[in-house]
């Protein structure tokens, strides 16, 4: 009901209301019910062994038309359906797609205890889908079959032009998704999201079966996070060392165990260890884990009474549209809830007057020279990378927002945005670049300048009718007249 509901709200926007006053249009519940008990349940009733094999068939082929791709594979008693849309075949043209990919997986979503797996890549419009996985298992071997089925699918400029290499760094939340992806893509640097190794490392101290008294456990933690924050391998390299002798370690040799484990495998998880990477200020992924929110909340309706079929229906068509619409809204200036524009603060923005900026003599490379501080960045624009400390990774920042607003250039995180990139986003999210004109417009061209009136000074007013007299209005002409009496 839900569902059908926001298929109105797409066609039907400004009578959306109406609309669903109208029972034959929009029947209220119990009806819905009915009709489920009458002819939906005989046709998607729970069914096992060829039969649900046949139905599933049988989706996807119907799937398998106007451009989109989805496959189904058995790994002994499991199942994979990989999925790449039309829609997402698009999204893997866009830059950002070659740079950094997440990977995420949630489960509860059906009958069959199935998992959804979605890869997602950061845009200007926030995250966007290039493929999606069903599985009914989350084992490493499971995984890698799903991605290897995912591969078959891909378009020839997938992840932007490295094609079947994929991007240059994937992320996800465990070392199973790790080692599936590395055998998949060799060429791929696979790290690990920093919020679930902190999320891990307490659930650990909080396991009983590890004897962590409750009065030491903040103090662990801290000994592990200053290691997730250190800023180069030298400061990491102390920071094991201090958490290996501490007092604290000393009286739990299992806890001793566990850091040692995860400084082998720092490489994975520190920040220290993918400055030199472009991850475009990501170090999560918590991009893909608000999408499932949507999904479970908006179109599940958190339950779990889906088969197959419905759950790759809902994967398939809910997702393009939500982010399709993403999309429309970014290119129309009218965001709600997705990824921001870089704005500096109030403080940021006096500096930019202490700024020497000059070009340098490659293309798209700019200095800026700081006067007030003496300090020297280098921004490349068409990378969108700076030599400052919120830039060196593709984080916007202060000096890329001054290059732009200086010489009116566009950025990937910064206003304003080009004619040509709204074309292209547009046919990115619909297949088609006929749009408006007024969807070209800056944003500040967007909304209606409001009217002003002068501010007039009521005290150097001469007494003289020719300002009414010409047609002008005066605000307060009556107070001046009446302090002039007094």
């Amino acid at each position: 009901m839900k569902a059908h509901k926001c298929d109105l709200l797409e066609k039907h926007r400004e009578t959306f209301k109406k609309v669903c006053a109208d029972r034959a249009v929009c029947p209220d519940v119990r009806w819905v019910h009915r009709l489920h008990a009458r002819a939906h349940e005989a046709e998607v009733r729970l069914p096992v062994g060829d039969e649900m094999a046949e139905l599933i068939k049988k989706t996807i082929l119907e799937y398998n038309v106007d451009g989109n791709k989805a496959s189904l594979t058995y790994i002994g008693n499991d199942f994979v359906i990989a999925v790449c849309s039309s829609f997402m075949q698009r999204v893997h043209t866009l830059l950002s797609a070659g740079q950094i990919c997440f990977l995420d997986s949630s489960g509860n979503v059906g009958r069959f205890n199935g998992r959804v797996f979605l890869p997602m890549i950061d845009s200007v419009a926030g995250g966007l889908p290039v493929g999606a996985f069903i599985t009914t298992s989350e084992s490493e071997a499971v995984i890698t079959a799903a991605l290897e089925e995912y591969k078959k699918l891909l378009p020839d400029v997938a992840f932007g032009g490295n094609e079947k290499r994929g991007p240059a760094v994937f992320m996800a939340d465990n070392n199973v998704m790790c080692n599936s992806l590395s055998a998949s893509f060799s060429e791929s640097t696979c790290l690990l999201s920093t919020f679930l190794v902190l999320q891990a490392t307490w659930r650990w101290l909080w396991d009983v079966n590890h004897s962590i008294e409750v009065k030491d456990q903040e103090e662990c933690f801290s000994l592990i996070y200053q290691m997730l924050h250190c800023a180069t391998e030298t400061e990491i390299d102390e920071a094991f060392n201090k958490a290996s002798q501490s007092a604290v370690a000393e009286c739990y040799p299992n806890f001793q165990q566990y850091v040692s484990d995860l400084y082998v495998d720092r490489y994975s998880w520190a920040l220290c260890c993918r400055q030199e990477l472009l991850m475009m200020e990501n170090n999560t992924s918590n991009m893909v884990e608000s999408t499932f929110h949507v999904l479970k909340d908006n179109v599940f309706s958190r339950t779990r009474a889906y088969s197959v079929p419905q759950l790759f229906g809902f994967v398939t068509d809910s997702l393009d549209k939500y982010f399709s619409n993403n999309l429309i809204a970014t290119v129309r200036n009218k965001k709600h809830g997705q990824r921001s524009f870089y704005v500096p603060s109030s403080r940021s923005l006096k500096d930019i007057d202490m700024f020497v900026i000059s070009r340098g003599v490659t293309s798209g490379l700019y200095t800026v020279f700081n006067i007030s501080t003496g300090e020297t960045c280098f921004t490349h624009l068409t990378i969108g990378i700076c030599s400052c400390t919120d830039g060196i990774n593709g984080g916007p920042c202060i000096h890329q927002y001054a290059v732009t607003t200086r010489y009116h250039l566009e950025s990937h995180t910064i206003e304003p945005m080009s004619a040509e990139t709204k074309t292209y986003l547009t046919w990115v999210a619909t297949g088609s670049c006929e749009i408006p004109h007024c969807w070209r417009r800056p944003r500040n061209c967007m909304s209606r300048p409001k009217k002003s009136r002068p501010r007039i000074d009521v005290n150097n007013i001469a007494p003289s009718t020719s300002a009414v007299s010409s047609g002008d209005e005066l605000i307060g002409d009556t107070d001046c007249d009446s302090k002039q009496d007094d």
